[in-house]
């Protein structure tokens, strides 16, 4: 009973409980701060493929019907040869 009622028991695991709850803390903030800095690096290069893509689509748009038709050929190359009867 007098334990109980007696103020200094428990304290060192009191105090190395708050310890351990201020480092704790301390690591969740710079968790937080690297997370942040992690979202911000993810949004740079997210604009800076979307910039490179805007600056090369029209070239890829005018390279388009090329591509297109260069696709076209190949693919009847290889059902004429590859499947014969279908062109008979």
């Amino acid at each position: 009973m007098q334990q109980a009622l007696d103020p200094s028991v428990g304290e060192l695991e009191t105090t190395a409980m708050k310890k351990e709850i201020h480092r704790m803390t301390l690591r969740l903030e710079q968790l937080k701060r690297r997370q942040e800095q992690l979202i911000v690096e993810m949004e740079r290069a997210v604009y800076k493929r979307q910039a490179i893509q805007l600056k090369y689509e029209p070239q890829m748009k005018k390279a388009g019907g090329k591509d297109k038709k260069r696709e076209i050929d190949n693919l009847k190359r290889y059902a004429v040869t590859n499947h014969p009867h279908l062109w008979s």
